[in-house]
């Protein structure tokens, strides 16, 4: 769990540390606003992590590791897939929902 708006800084530490990390990242789109860049999981960043696992408590950026009973929590692999999996150019391609669904009544003017 990063601080907050310290994703890109924890990311940063993290590899110069030897760790690999992923922050999912979406594009915001608004009316008459500019796209913005945004992170999917606000302070959240997952980290790869094969054997040692406590200097991530020091890691500038970083508030504190999520634990299980046995140490960090695990996430399967296929949900880190699934999310890579809908990235176009590094960003994931969220789906809109639908404006209208089936049997919904619409005023015409």
């Amino acid at each position: 769990m990063c601080r907050p708006n310290h994703e890109a800084i924890a990311e940063v530490n993290l590899a110069r540390q030897g760790y690999t990390s992923y922050c999912p990242k979406y594009l915001k789109k608004q009316p008459n606003k500019p796209n913005t860049i945004k992170v999917l999981f606000p302070r959240y960043i997952f980290i790869f992590i094969e054997q040692f696992w406590s200097s991530i408590l020091g890691t500038r950026g970083i508030s504190r590791v999520l634990l299980a009973n046995d140490g960090p929590a695990h996430l399967p692999e296929s949900i880190i897939k699934e999310l890579r999996s809908r990235e176009l150019n590094g960003l994931v391609q969220l789906t809109s929902p639908p404006k209208f669904v089936p049997g919904e009544k619409v005023k015409t003017e």
